[in-house]
Order: structure tokens, then C-alpha cells, then sequence
């Protein structure tokens, strides 16, 4: 009885040209310089040629892989993305690399594959195997992401995103980021019903994916995506290829309308991962928005929206870069004694006086994922002024954005320099704030066991004001919480606020944290928070904000 093998080989025999016969062996040659195993395919996907350490590779060997699906031999998961490959590979002239999983259990954890597609006389795909170990030591991920699909969410796509653009800036490549908005795709889904919306959104992701650089793909709301690609990615083809997806499963046979804005991750003002976040935050704000938005707006308000977020990057690194900005400090008072027991500082920018609020551009550094130079750059200036004091008993606090919490550099940075000022360790105190949510909770809680163990202490700014503020009290071992300023002050207007702020005390009593109770304003508010067994107070009535630690010369505060 005819093998698969041998059926197959009679079949090319008496089909493939000579000129054929030499396209390919001249291909196989050029591939092996950067493979280990050769696979030729029709657009089926069925094996017709397979030379190299195939078996080594996927776990079958050359005998037995000619005349089965290539695709069969991928992981569940994998299956619609090396589909999806062949489909680019048909619209761009190639698709790839991408690291993919094969189904044998002795086969490598991970395959790297490559496709091309030569437009003959039947058609006919080229794929190029290797282990996918060697692009993981060179800093290829390989992870599979969270969301439907396998795409990641929005949080690990923006730090993908920068992750690629510092590597490809440092490799001397281009990188860009493209966001997709797909119209009319929650009505295909309803049509589709739940089986049939599962397999199109999986053969989206794929699309996606294998578009991507180390799976950087990204389902950002019902109908908008991002990818992040190589600059010499062909998105019309992409484009292309998920219309005619959408159409070929529509049973009305409408599909859907696709707009891109496509955006090269390089720049003369920012550093391509400066840039990636600009692209990010931009991509967020259109995330955000309920509006609704047509393709046409997204291209024309999406250019528009990136340049302002672009130069207001720029511009707040400039601000760092020059310190046009002041720290105020605010006294913060033991209850028990009246005397000052530390200070909280507090970022001014410097056009704007002691009592302008930097919210707007703190909220805007976080969302644009460069708040972690401003927190370096108030640490830097708060430990400047407790030297210029000179007073071991003088003590400031400083916030710290959960944001920055969350990113090794920051860290990094930060540890150097409490060490390198390790005199201070009783004086410099921390408050982290709740502006920016706190995603992994246990890695936040070692670097406040770090900060703690270096002697510093560690607060909850704002208890109270997130609806996380109890699952961080629960997770984070702190020393002190700071009640926020609206309980104190409805505290004072209904026994249901002076419940509530019991409530808060008590159970922070209970786990042996200290209590600072904001926004007092009256001796009665004073005396209120004291009854009730709060530690300390900051607010109008101890002091305002004022430039510079009290006993440093204003001179001095001016030159720094």
C-alpha cells in the first residue's frame, strides 16, 4: 500500500518544473543559514517537503510529518496562529518570526518559525524552523498573554510596548506601534453567536500576535486594538487580512471596516521608550472615551491627541531636567504634645506659587508612565534640604506613586540613594499614594519590606479615598495610615462620618499602625481626632505649605 510519503512525492514528481525543483533547493540553501529545519506546504497547509533536524524539532519525524497538517502538529493554542502565518505570508510575500509550542512532549518548549510564500504555479509555502531558546536568551518573551485570544491587557501592553522600544532603540532597530479600530465587530459578534464569536476573536488575536513583536498584541476596548511591530511590518496586508476574515464568517456577508494609525517609535526630542508611552497614554485616552468615535475621527483626533501627549512629555522632562519646581512642606503634628513631629512634601511648580496644586501633572506623569522621575527628583531634593538643616530630629515624608513602586529601574535608584545617605534613614520617611492602582500587590509589599528594613519608615496616603485602600491595608505591612481629609471633615457633619472615622481608627489600632488624621482646619477638629486616639494632624490649622524646611535659608532652597 502507497504511503502518505510516497503518494505525495509521486504527485510533486510528476507536477513540480525543473525551475521549481530549483527555486526551492536555492530557498533551502538560503534558509538553512539561519534554521535548523526546512518545511515546504501548500496553502492547506499540507507537508509536501521537509528536510533538517525536523524530528529533533516538533517530535515528528520527516517520514511521518510529509502528507499530514503542519497545523496539527502545533498546541491547541497555537493552531490559529500558524494559520494565521500562512494567510499573511499569502497578502505580504512572508510572515514571522513567531515562536510557537509543538504538540510532541520531547519537542522544545518553544519554536521559532518563519514562513514565505512563493506565488508558483499552485502556490506554495516555505517555513524555516528553529528553537525558540535562542530568541528567549536574547530577550524574546514568549508569554502568552491574559485576555481572550492569549492578548495581553492593557497594564502588560503598555510595559511590552516600552520593554520593546528600549531594545530595539539599544539594538539600533525600528519598532512602531499600530492601533487598530475594527467598526461594526460587536455586531458581527452578535450575529456570529458565542461559538462562532470565540473563533473569530481567536483568529484576530493570532492575526495580531504573529504581527507582533514578542506577542505585544493587545485588545483594548470592544473594538479597538494595538500591536507593537517592526517597522517594516506590512499593515495594509494585516489590515486586509482581518476584513476578509470577518467577512468570509459574517452570515450576512457585511464584515466589518477597519482604520490604523500607524506610529514609527522614533523621534528627535524623545527617546523611543519615552515615545512608546506617549503612543500608550494617547492609545488609553481613546480607550477611555465613551464617545462615539468614527474611523475617520480616530485618524484625524489620534495625530492630534499623540503630538500634544509628545510635547507634554518633552516638556515635563524638561521641568525635571531644569528643577523648575519647588518642594513645600507641611508640619505634620503629634496630637498627644503639640510639637511638630514631621513634615510631608509636597511638589510646586514653580510658575505657579506655594499653594498651586500639581495634581494635573502628577495625574498626567502617571498615566504617561514617567512619574517615577518625579518621585527621583523629589527624593533628591527633600534629601537636600533635611542635609542643609542639619538637624537629625527634623523628618519628611515623601509620596511615592504605586506606579513607580511597580518598576525595577525606580527601585533601583532609589535604594542607591537612601544608601548613599544612610545618616538620614530616621529622617526620610515614605507615604505611598493611591492615585496610580497598585496591580501586584505582594511584589509592592517586598519593596515597603526593603524600604522598612533600610530603616524608613512607611505610610497609606489618602486611606480611604480608593475603593482599594482596605485590600492595601490588608496586603501592604505599613507603619502609619493617613485618614483621608474627607472623613475628618464628615466627621463633623453626621454621626454617620464620626462612625465611619472611628471605624477606620479602631481597626488600625488594632493591627499596632499609627494614625495621621488630614485636612484640620479648627482647634475642634483638633481635639475631635485626639479623643478618638488619632496619632497625628496636618491641615491649616498647624500650617500651611511653605518652601523649603523651616531653618534653610530661602537663599539656599532658591539655588538648589
Amino acid at each position: 500500500m502507497e504511503s502518505g510519503r510516497e503518494a505525495v512525492a509521486r504527485k510533486e514528481k510528476a507536477e513540480e518544473s525543473e525551475d521549481l525543483r530549483y527555486e526551492r533547493n536555492r530557498f533551502v540553501a538560503f534558509a538553512f543559514a539561519s534554521a535548523d529545519a526546512f518545511l515546504e506546504t501548500d496553502v492547506e497547509l499540507q507537508v509536501l517537503y521537509a528536510t533538517g533536524a525536523v524530528k529533533s524539532l516538533i517530535g515528528i519525524g520527516d517520514d511521518a510529518i510529509i502528507g499530514s497538517n503542519l497545523a496539527d502538529a502545533m498546541i491547541a493554542r497555537d493552531r490559529a496562529r500558524i494559520r494565521a502565518m500562512a494567510a499573511m505570508a499569502q497578502r505580504a510575500g512572508r510572515s514571522g518570526p513567531v515562536l510557537l509550542s509543538a504538540i510532541a512532549d520531547d519537542a522544545p518548549p518553544l519554536l521559532e518559525l518563519g514562513v514565505t510564500f512563493l506565488p508558483n504555479r499552485k502556490g506554495r509555502l516555505y517555513f524555516t524552523l528553529r528553537s525558540g531558546e535562542a530568541r528567549l536568551s536574547q530577550g524574546g518573551s514568549g508569554n502568552k498573554g491574559t485576555e481572550a485570544g492569549g492578548l495581553l491587557n492593557a497594564e502588560d501592553f503598555t510595559t511590552a510596548a516600552c520593554d520593546i522600544a528600549a531594545q530595539y532603540h539599544a539594538g539600533g532597530g525600528e519598532a512602531a506601534i499600530t492601533l487598530l479600530e475594527i467598526t461594526g465587530l460587536n455586531d458581527l459578534e452578535s450575529r456570529l453567536g458565542a461559538k462562532g464569536a470565540q473563533e473569530l476573536m481567536e483568529d484576530i488575536a493570532a492575526y495580531l500576535q504573529i504581527s507582533s513583536v514578542d506577542g505585544a498584541a493587545a485588545r483594548l476596548t470592544a473594538d479597538r486594538y494595538g500591536v507593537v511591530h517592526k517597522a517594516d511590518l506590512n499593515v495594509s496586508a494585516l489590515e486586509s487580512s482581518l476584513a476578509e476574515r470577518a467577512k468570509s464568517a459574517d452570515p450576512k456577508g457585511k464584515g466589518v471596516s477597519i482604520g490604523a494609525q500607524h506610529v514609527d517609535l522614533n523621534d528627535t526630542e524623545l527617546s523611543e521608550t519615552d515615545l512608546a508611552k506617549a503612543v500608550i497614554y494617547t492609545i488609553t485616552r481613546f480607550a477611555e472615551n465613551s464617545g462615539d468615535l468614527t474611523v475617520s475621527d480616530l485618524k484625524d483626533s489620534y495625530r492630534s491627541m499623540l503630538d500634544e501627549t509628545r510635547g507634554k512629555i518633552a516638556e515635563f522632562k524638561r521641568m525635571i531636567a531644569n528643577q523648575q519646581f519647588d518642594v513645600a512642606f507641611q508640619p505634620i503634628v503629634d496630637l498627644s504634645t503639640g510639637a511638630v513631629h514631621h513634615y510631608e512634601a509636597l511638589m510646586r511648580i514653580k510658575s505657579g506659587g506655594e499653594n498651586s496644586s500639581p495634581y494635573d501633572t502628577i495625574t498626567f506623569a502617571e498615566g504617561a508612565g514617567v512619574i517615577q522621575e518625579l518621585d527621583l527628583a523629589m527624593c533628591r531634593q527633600v534629601i537636600w534640604n533635611l542635609k542643609a538643616v542639619g538637624d537629625p530630629t527634623v523628618a519628611a515624608a515623601i509620596n511615592l506613586s504605586g506606579r513607580s513602586l511597580g518598576t525595577p529601574g525606580f527601585i533601583e535608584s532609589l535604594t542607591a540613594m537612601l544608601k548613599k545617605n544612610e545618616i538620614l534613614r530616621q529622617a526620610v520617611m515614605f507615604e505611598i499614594t493611591e492615585s496610580s492602582q497598585i496591580d501586584d500587590l505582594e511584589a509592592t509589599n517586598k519593596v515597603v519590606q526593603e524600604l522598612r528594613r533600610l530603616g524608613h519608615k512607611v505610610g497609606l496616603d489618602d486611606f480611604g479615598a480608593g475603593a482599594a485602600a482596605f485590600q492595601y491595608l490588608n496586603a501592604l505591612q505599613v507603619d502609619c495610615v493617613k485618614i483621608d481629609g474627607y472623613y475628618v471633615q464628615e466627621s463633623g457633619r453626621s454621626e454617620r462620618g464620626k462612625a465611619f472615622l472611628r471605624s477606620i481608627v479602631m481597626l488600625c489600632s488594632d493591627l499596632e499602625i499609627e494614625t495621621v488624621g488630614e485636612m484640620i482646619e479648627t482647634r475642634e477638629d483638633a481635639e475631635y481626632l485626639k479623643s478618638l486616639g488619632v496619632h497625628y494632624g496636618q491641615g491649616y490649622y498647624f500650617g500651611r505649605p511653605k518652601i523649603g524646611l523651616p531653618g534653610v535659608p530661602q537663599s539656599k532652597v532658591t539655588a538648589a
